[in-house]
């Protein structure tokens, strides 16, 4: 009874900080996209002529129609939560905010007979706590969902070292189905999994029951022959048609940012403590697990074009030896078991459940995105006849203000070129809506602007990490000039 009311209470704490805001945030790039990918797999929509690249892609062929083909499972829930919710900015990000909860709440339930009460509330606080897990849980994209799925594969995992319980093997292989069937990346999570179990195994030395093994070989079949059959040849050339991704050198640093620095630190204490004592099976289990996420983060950017929130499907294990080792620590403190010792030990689990804060109320600011929204009813509020309209958001603009047209869609390579393309092709107005993080916009681009037309808006909000979304509002006249000098005067 204890175990199903604390339950309850995570999940309400859980829930209402992934409905907190749900539909403050302005559709990103991905999310609308989604919308699209989805009403395209359920026949709502055609693929646009803008993803055909004049004709030389079939409508088939396009990412747009195969992706959602990959990922059925996913963009099916998508569809459900449309029809019950409807498509926007709060609607279609329900069922992942419900998704997000519940992964919380697996990970208590299923997590207390493997890591115990300490260890299981320090992993919770961290997935409850964690600003990926929050910004995902409220992103209509299909992360969430996967992610679902992937928390109970890895803690029935667990299960079945613990447990040797053919019943924890089946559905571990059922649970794996929902989560290759929601992302096909996360096909390399299950060959970890085996992996990890596989090393548990030989550590312990004894050999497994026949029903075990008998319900990891099947489902490792039939997901090799769904890779086989199935999703290699949609993904055949899928590197053909996009020009972006990341590096290895930036995926390894994207991942060590989306856990938090601290996080980091305590998973890395945590893997030398479990490399200290591999002769337990658990131990050795969420090492080799965790050994292979890490080795996937630095090599998927040379087999695909990758999203960076692609990684936070191989970051879980990272939580779980961060946990344990902070659980190692509290169990240390509260040996003499005085009361000084004690408060030391919950102190410690506090400091460790809330190294993250700052960026989670960092997140709760912007959402991680950038307002495009407010910057485009800032530009229809001023909007004149004749007026277009340029960024790199154009999506989004359709999206905000339809009434608003022509949208001229920019591309990151060459910015500075293809407005100066624009200016000299109308007499118009042109306003240029462009968003930056960190790092702002590029020099040569900051100094076009500033040289050609007004500052009209910025829409941004200081955070309490490094990062920061902005998003800035220029307009060109053909005879605006801000400035001009001649000699030392100014005319």
């Amino acid at each position: 009874m204890r175990k199903i009311i604390l339950v309850l209470l995570i999940l309400a704490v859980a829930g209402s900080m992934r409905f907190a805001k749900l539909g403050t945030w302005s559709f990103d790039h991905d999310e609308q996209f989604t919308i699209l990918e989805t009403n395209i797999l359920f026949g709502l929509a055609e693929v646009p002529e803008t993803h055909l690249k004049g004709g030389t892609v079939r409508p088939e062929d396009s990412q747009l129609a195969r992706l959602p083909k990959m990922l059925p499972l996913a963009y099916a829930t998508h569809r459900l939560g449309y029809y019950l919710f409807g498509e926007n900015e709060f609607g279609s990000r329900v069922l992942p905010a419900v998704f997000g909860t519940l992964s919380v709440g697996a990970v208590f339930w299923l997590g207390l007979p493997v890591f115990g009460y300490s260890g299981t509330i320090v992993l919770t606080f961290l997935m409850m706590l964690w600003p990926a897990h929050v910004f995902n849980s409220q992103q209509n994209r299909f992360n969430s969902e996967t992610f679902f799925f992937e928390v109970l594969v890895f803690l029935l995992a667990a299960h079945t070292v613990k447990r040797r319980s053919v019943l924890s093997g089946v559905l571990m292989g059922l649970a794996a189905c929902g989560m290759i069937l929601c992302h096909a990346l996360t096909g390399l999570v299950w060959g970890i999994v085996l992996a990890g179990i596989l090393a548990a195994w030989i550590t312990e030395r004894r050999f497994p029951p026949i029903g075990v093994v008998a319900a990891l070989v099947g489902f490792s079949f039939l997901f090799m022959g769904f890779a086989i059959f199935y999703i290699i040849p949609l993904a055949s050339g899928w590197n053909d048609f996009v020009a972006w991704g990341y590096s290895s050198q930036h995926a390894v640093l994207a991942t060590v940012n989306m856990l938090g620095f601290p996080v980091v630190l305590f998973a890395a204490l945590g893997g030398l403590l479990a490399l200290t004592r591999l002769r337990n099976p658990d131990d050795a289990f969420w090492v080799t697990v965790s050994l292979g996420c890490a080795a996937c983060v630095p090599m998927l950017p040379k087999l695909i074009s990758l999203n960076p929130m692609y990684l936070f499907l191989f970051a879980f294990p990272f939580l779980v030896l961060a946990a344990r080792f902070a659980d190692h620590v509290f169990q240390r403190l509260r040996e003499p078991g005085t009361a000084g010792n004690l408060t030391m030990a919950v102190a410690w689990i506090g400091l460790v459940c809330c190294s993250n804060l700052p960026s989670l109320a960092s997140y709760y600011l912007d959402g991680s995105r950038c307002n495009h929204r407010g910057a485009f009813e800032y530009v229809r509020e001023h909007w004149r006849e004749g007026d277009r309209l340029t960024g790199y958001m154009m999506g989004s603009a359709e999206w905000s203000i339809p009434e608003c047209s022509p949208r001229i869609p920019l591309k990151t390579e060459g910015t500075v070129e293809q407005l100066e393309e624009l200016v000299e092709s109308g007499d118009g107005r042109l306003w240029i809506v462009l968003h930056s993080y960190r790092g702002g916009l590029g020099p040569e681009l900051r100094h076009w602007l500033g040289k050609h037309c007004s500052y009209e808006h910025r829409i941004g909000k200081k955070r309490f990490d490094y990062d920061e979304y902005t998003v800035e509002v220029f307009l060109y006249e053909r005879f605006f000039q801000p400035y001009a000098f001649s000699g030392d005067t100014l005319e």
